[in-house]
Order: structure tokens, then sequence, then C-alpha cells
């Protein structure tokens, strides 16, 4: 029995090694195994731009396409005969583009005063916009209802009582009334100010905080493990870009910008990768006008494991790792303190 039970073990055992050494292989594949990419552009005079990239990977079980034609572009990725999805990116016209004078004669007929008139059960219309004279009443109504019972208590009486140095004598109600007005309109003149102060620190605290954070940031950028770093970092995504870049490039090109200097910029960077060009290929920049003519084909590969490498060594350099920590520890004191000025002002509102 129980060798029975042993030989079990060792046969789910023998699986299991067979497992993981499946996985191992298949996981050193898709590192090692090139990523294939190839590129046809090609524009003539009557013709529109017609540009197709592909992408293969993993002995062309993955396929990705993406295919740019009468202003369009199609993406679709595939699985051996199955696909992923399919995608399509209109690119809009300059003619269905709306010109701000359209778009504000739009908006003008939107919001035109017809729109904010209010009907009543009379057919008589309220127009939303506000005179001055009802605007002044409403702010300072109170001033004129009090001196406007004033008057007609006086006038109702028929006579003035008059103290003997023959002055009106005013009932002390209405000095109540109208010391009340004064005191409720510089009640919100003080609210007004103090919350225009409360806005003025605010943007104050805000200005010193950004302040603060470009005065950290300039301090790290001009230490000597920034520069070591930025050093790194360089020379890493260079090598990078050697492995994404195409290996052969043919092509016979007339191009040219709206703007010449834009032109020689990528004349100069052709003059700098020319080395990756076969020998019969042909650019001539135009100066003059814009303008794209010809076809292009590139095609090149890279594999995983390459890029895998350089992004490894960025992140186990020791002046890296030591600016992400600082940077770390500098956005975790950030959130603590605004944790606990959000308590304070909670603590304050309670």
């Amino acid at each position: 029995m129980l060798a029975v039970i042993l030989k079990i073990l060792s046969v789910i055992g023998i699986v299991l090694l067979c497992l993981v050494g499946l996985i191992l292989v298949l996981l050193l594949l898709v590192l090692i195994l090139p990523v294939k990419y190839r590129l046809n552009a090609s524009k003539e005079k009557e013709t529109e731009l017609i540009a197709v990239f592909k992408l293969t990977y993993f002995f062309r079980i993955l396929r990705a396409f993406a295919v740019y034609e009468k202003k369009k572009v199609t993406v679709s990725v595939k699985i051996l005969w199955f696909k992923l999805f399919s995608m399509e990116f209109p690119q809009k016209d300059d003619e269905d583009e709306m010109s701000y004078e359209e778009f504000d004669e739009m908006l003008e007929e939107e919001l035109s005063d017809d729109d904010f008139e209010i009907t009543s059960d009379d057919s008589s219309t309220v127009s939303s916009s506000v005179s001055d004279e009802e605007l002044h009443n409403d702010l300072f109504g109170d001033d004129e209802d009090e001196s406007g019972t004033e008057e007609e208590s006086v006038n109702s009486g028929g006579s003035v009582d008059m103290n003997g140095t023959g002055e009106e004598a005013v009932h002390s109600d209405t000095y109540d009334d109208e010391d009340d007005e004064p005191d409720g309109l510089s009640g919100k003149v003080s609210a007004l100010i103090s919350k225009i102060k409360c806005k003025i620190s605010a943007i104050y605290d805000k200005i010193k905080k950004v302040r603060s954070e470009l005065r950290y940031y300039r301090n790290i950028l001009n230490s000597n493990e920034a520069s070591y770093a930025l050093r790194v970092i360089r020379k890493r995504i260079k090598k990078i870009f050697k492995l994404i870049l195409p290996r052969k490039v043919r092509c016979d090109l007339i191009y040219g910008f709206s703007s010449p200097d834009i032109t020689g910029k990528v004349y100069g960077l052709y003059c700098l990768i020319r080395n990756r060009f076969t020998k019969g290929s042909r650019v001539c920049p135009d100066f003059e006008k814009a303008v794209f003519e010809g076809y292009i084909e590139a095609k090149g590969h890279f594999n995983l494991i390459s890029l895998l490498y350089q992004a490894v060594c960025i992140i186990l350099d020791r002046n890296c790792r030591k600016i992400y920590r600082s940077l770390r520890h500098h956005k975790n004191k950030d959130s603590e303190s605004g944790a606990n000025t959000e308590a304070d002002k909670s603590e304050e509102a309670a």
C-alpha cells in the first residue's frame, strides 16, 4: 500500500515538474523571441496617403495591424485565426469643424432674451432683466418703506408735535429702525471683507506651497545623485531607442513642411540615422512648400528581454533609488500634512 502511494506521489511530482518546466520554457520564449514590425507608406500626387503597420510576435501567433486609409485609422489584433478586437478612429475634416463665429451665433440664438421671458395666466410677460430701480428697491427697500411710513404717520396725524425749541418730535421707534439698517449693511460688508481675506490667505498659502515644492525639486535636480541618475537614464534610453529603431529602411521621398526650420531639423535627423537606410534610398527636402510624396518601407525587430534588462539597470542603480526614495518620502509627507490640515478644518467646523 505504501509503495502504491509513493508511486502516485512520484507521478504527481513528475507532472508538476513538467508543468513548471513548460511554464519556464514559455516564459523564456516570450522574452527571447523577437517582436517584428513592418511599415509601408506611400503617397502620390493625385492620391491620398496610405500607410500599413504590421506587428507579429511569438511565431506569428499574435498579430496586430494598423491601417491608415481615407483619413481614418483601423486597428485590429488577432491570435491565430481569431480576432480579439477591431477599432476605427475616423479623422475629422476641416469642413465639419465649427468656426468661432458660427459658435457665437449659435450661442446668441440659444441664449436670446425671448427664451428667458415668463408668461403668466393673464398673457403678460415679465422680462428676466431687472431694472436699476427694482435693484435699488431690493437693496435699500427698508429705508424707503420706513421713510414712507414715517411720512404717512406725520400726515395722518394732521399736526406735528413740537418741543420748546421748535424742532419736530419724532418717535423713538423710527430711530431704532434707522439704526438697525446700517448695522445690517455693515455686517454684510464685514462678512464680504472676511471672505476676501480668507480667499487671499488661501491663495497666498498655495503660492507658498508651490514655491516650496519648486525649491525642493530644484535642489534635487542640482544634487550629484540626480546628475548621475540622469546620466544613467539617458544612456539606457539611448540603448532602448537603438534597439527599437528599424534595422532596414528603403525610401524615395520628397518632403517639406510649412516651416523651413522643421524641414531642416527632419533632414538633420535623417542624416544621423542614414546608415540604417539602404543604398537605393533617396530623401529630398523641399524648403519652399509643404509636400509629401513618395514611399517608405521600414522593418525591424526587438526582444523583450533586452528592454527588460535596460529597465532593470535603471531600477537597480543606486542613485536612481536614492532619488526615488526621497521623492516618495516627500510625497508621503505632503499627503500626511494634507490629511492633518483637513482634520483640523473638520474639527474647527464641528
